[in-house]
């Protein structure tokens, strides 16, 4: 079940992406400080995601579909974007500031229920 009570309010699984950067870590800190289970996404895993639920994916060299498959399997209610970086190139800007976005627009339409989606960015 993706959901649960505190204090009347519902609190489910939200997916973090970008779980190990600064951001992303402050982010899954907050969401577990206040009830909410954490589903940490990242290319590689840290020491600070151990206490989540941990899965390794290269969001933007991701299928839509396939990121669709992974947020309904862990029963995802709210995905945030906290993936970030700095590219070289303009392509290397482009797939982690475009492609990695339209990927994740791409795969929360496509999973079995309606997603709150935050995205981070400055």
């Amino acid at each position: 079940m993706s959901t649960t009570t505190q204090g009347g309010a519902a609190v489910g699984t939200v997916a973090v992406l970008g779980a190990t950067g600064c951001v992303g870590r402050s982010v899954c800190d907050e969401l577990s400080r206040t009830g909410h289970r954490v589903l940490a996404v990242a290319r590689h895993p840290a020491p600070h995601t151990r206490p989540h639920a941990f899965v390794p994916l290269d969001v933007a060299g991701t299928a839509p579909e396939r990121l669709a498959a992974l947020l309904d399997r862990y029963g995802v209610t709210a995905v945030v974007n906290a993936t970030g970086g700095w590219g070289t190139t303009v392509e290397e800007m482009r797939r982690a500031h475009i492609d990695l976005l339209e990927r994740l627009v791409d795969g929360c339409a496509a999973t079995s229920r309606r997603l709150r989606v935050v995205q981070l960015g400055s």
